[in-house]
C-alpha cells in the first residue's frame, strides 16, 4: 500500500518535491491502464474518533460540523462570468475550497501550456473569455482538471512510507477508506467520484489528513493540540498549508525560526516556529501582513505559477494572473530572521524561489516602477443570491510613493485589499473594476 512511482496520469511534467524532500516524477497525458481500486474498508473506530478531534476539537459547535458536512465541488452557474470557479454555498470550509481553486486554475494553465486543448492564454486579448469559452464547450473537462487538482494536493501529503487514502465520510463516526498504490489510480478513481454531492469537500479534508498521517500532522504544527478548524468553522492556517504545501504548518514565512528555551538557559531545548520549507507551486497572500499581523516569505510570494491563495481574517478567495508578468516584479524586501545557521531561514534573504513554469525565468527578478499588470480576483462565496463573478484588478507604476494609511481596519475592505496587494507588489497603483474592492473579508 506504499504511494508507488511508475506511470502516472497526470497533467503536470514538474518534479514536485513532497515534504520530506522527496520527489515523484509525473508525466502529462501519458494514459495508462490502472487496476482498480480494491474496495473501501471501514476506519477504525478509534481511528476515526482521533480524527474528529484533530479536525473540529473538542465541544465544536454542530452547526459548524454540519456546514462541513453540506458543502460539495460544484461549480458556478451559467450566470457568472466564472463557469470554472468553485461555489462556496455553506460558511468555512472557503480555505479548502480556495486552495483546491488554485490548483485547479494551475492545471488549466498547464493544459495551455501543453497545447492540444484548444485553450490558448498566451496569445489572447480578453484571456479571461478565452478560459470562459474552453469551459463552455465542454463542460466535462471541469472533471478532470478537479481530479487532476486533487490528486496533486494528495500527492503533496504522501510519503514513501504511507498509502494515497480517499476517505468518504458517511459520519464523523462512520468513514470508508480506499487506499490507492499509485497516483495514476487515485486520478481515475476521483474523475469518477461523486464530488459534487454534499460531504464531498470533508471527504477531500479527511483524505488529506490522513495520507499525511495524523501524527505527521500534529508534528507539522507549532501547538500540536489545537484542532485544524477554528472559531465558527473557520480553516486555520494550518489546514490552509496542508492543502497548498502537504504540510500542516503553522506559519507562512519561509523555513524554520528557532528559538532557545528562555525558561532555562542550560537547558538546551528550543522551541520551533514551523514555515514553509521550499519553493511552491501555487502561492498565499493575507491581507493580516498588511495589518502587520504575519509574514509571509518568498516562497509563497513567488510561486511558480501566477496564482494565490489570498487570506483575510476571516475568508479565503484566490488572486490570479493569466500571464506571467506580475509575477517578474521585484519581491518586497524583507527581514531575515535572527537564526541565519538555519539554511531554510536564510533562503528568505538570498530571493531563492521557484522559476516560474511558464517562461523558466525566476519570480520577482525584473524591476518593478515601470509598466502595468493585469490580474483576477474570484470569490466562490455566494453572497445575496447574485452569481459569484471574477474581478479585474490591475497594477500600475507610477513612480509615486503610496504611504499606508495610518488606521486601517477589516471594516476598510477598499483599503485592505489594496494595501494586501501591496505586500506583494510595493509601490503599485492598486485599481480595479466596480465601486468597490474585490471582496475578501
Amino acid at each position: 500500500g506504499a504511494c508507488t512511482m511508475g506511470r502516472v496520469y497526470l497533467r503536470d511534467a514538474e518534479i514536485a518535491a513532497v515534504p520530506e524532500e522527496r520527489e515523484f516524477k509525473r508525466a502529462r497525458h501519458e494514459i495508462v491502464e490502472v487496476p482498480r481500486p480494491p474496495p473501501a474498508t471501514p476506519l477504525a473506530t478509534d481511528v476515526a474518533e482521533g480524527l474528529a478531534l484533530l479536525l473540529f476539537g473538542f465541544d465544536s459547535d454542530p452547526d459548524d460540523r454540519e456546514r462541513w458536512f453540506q458543502q460539495a465541488f460544484t461549480f458556478a452557474d451559467s450566470n457568472s462570468n466564472a463557469p470554472w470557479g468553485l461555489q462556496q454555498d455553506f460558511g468555512g470550509p472557503c480555505g479548502v475550497l480556495a486552495a483546491v481553486q488554485a490548483y485547479l486554475l494551475r492545471d488549466m494553465h498547464l493544459a495551455a501550456q501543453q497545447g492540444g486543448t484548444q485553450l490558448d492564454l498566451a496569445s489572447q486579448e480578453d484571456p479571461l473569455t478565452e478560459l470562459s469559452a474552453y469551459v463552455d464547450a465542454r463542460p466535462e473537462r471541469l472533471r478532470g482538471h478537479l481530479a487532476s487538482a486533487l490528486c496533486d494536493m494528495l500527492v503533496r501529503c504522501c510519503s514513501w512510507t504511507k498509502p494515497l487514502l480517499w476517505a468518504e465520510v458517511v459520519t464523523l463516526d462512520f468513514i470508508q477508506v480506499t487506499e490507492f498504490s499509485s497516483p495514476a489510480e487515485l486520478h481515475k478513481f476521483l474523475e469518477s467520484a461523486s464530488l459534487s454531492s454534499p460531504g464531498a469537500v470533508l471527504s477531500f479534508t479527511c483524505s488529506l489528513i490522513l495520507t499525511r498521517g495524523m501524527e505527521s500532522v500534529r508534528v507539522d504544527m507549532d501547538n500540536p493540540g489545537q484542532p485544524l478548524v477554528g472559531a465558527f468553522g473557520h480553516c486555520t492556517q494550518e489546514l490552509v498549508n496542508l492543502c497548498l504545501i502537504g504540510s500542516a504548518a503553522s506559519n507562512v514565512f519561509d523555513g524554520e525560526i528557532k528559538f532557545e528555551d528562555c525558561g532555562d538557559e542550560n537547558s538546551g531545548d528550543t522551541i520551533s516556529l514551523k514555515g514553509v520549507r521550499a519553493p511552491c507551486p501555487v502561492g498565499y497572500l493575507t491581507a493580516m501582513e498588511a495589518l502587520g499581523l504575519a509574514e509571509v516569505g518568498s516562497y509563497y510570494k513567488a510561486p511558480s505559477y501566477p496564482i494565490w491563495v489570498l487570506g483575510s481574517s476571516s475568508h479565503y478567495t484566490v488572486l490570479f494572473g493569466l500571464g506571467c508578468a506580475a509575477n517578474h516584479c521585484t519581491l518586497p524586501s524583507t527581514t531575515a530572521a535572527t537564526n541565519t545557521s538555519n539554511d531554510a531561514v536564510r533562503a528568505i534573504s538570498d530571493g531563492s524561489t521557484a522559476s516560474c513554469a511558464m517562461c523558466s525565468k525566476k519570480p520577482g527578478c525584473a524591476l518593478a516602477g515601470a509598466g502595468t499588470g493585469t490580474l483576477y480576483h474570484y470569490n466562490g462565496k455566494v453572497i445575496g443570491g447574485d452569481p459569484v463573478q471574477v474581478r479585474r484588478v490591475a497594477l500600475a507604476w507610477d513612480g509615486e510613493t503610496h504611504p499606508k494609511p495610518l488606521l486601517m481596519h477589516d471594516g476598510d475592505s477598499d483599503a485592505v485589499f489594496r494595501e494586501a496587494m501591496r505586500t506583494r507588489w510595493p509601490g503599485a497603483q492598486v485599481t480595479w473594476d466596480g465601486d468597490h474592492a474585490p471582496q475578501i473579508i
